[in-house]
């Protein structure tokens, strides 16, 4: 009997032991768990932070492209619009000299 006892004891020793054993290895599972978990959605925000940085870089680049084209545009209407009034000032100034050269002569004509 006394050596019954003692087995049973020793079974429910090892039975605490097992429990004990199986509670802490989940209970480290459960920190890896979260761990992974944690990593997890870290690696999801630095991603997700790289792509809007990644985002806000091409728009600044798009901007600055544009900006540049449209500084562009506006220099080559600028030196058409400076050579059309270059243009209609040389006629202005070869039609008055023809006015003139007419009058002139016109003058001597009337003159004779």
């Amino acid at each position: 009997d006394k050596d019954k006892e003692k087995n049973k004891e020793k079974e429910k020793e090892k039975e605490k032991e097992k429990d004990k054993e199986k509670e802490s290895k989940e209970g480290k599972d459960k920190d890896t768990k979260d761990k992974d978990k944690k990593e997890k959605k870290n690696s999801e925000k630095d991603e997700k932070a790289e792509k809007k940085e990644k985002k806000e870089k091409k728009e600044k680049e798009e901007k600055a492209e544009s900006k540049s084209k449209d500084k562009d545009e506006k220099s080559e209407k600028k030196e058409k619009k400076e050579k059309k009034e270059e243009e209609a000032k040389d006629k202005d100034e070869k039609d008055s000299s023809k006015d003139k050269k007419k009058k002139k002569e016109k003058k001597e004509k009337d003159e004779d």
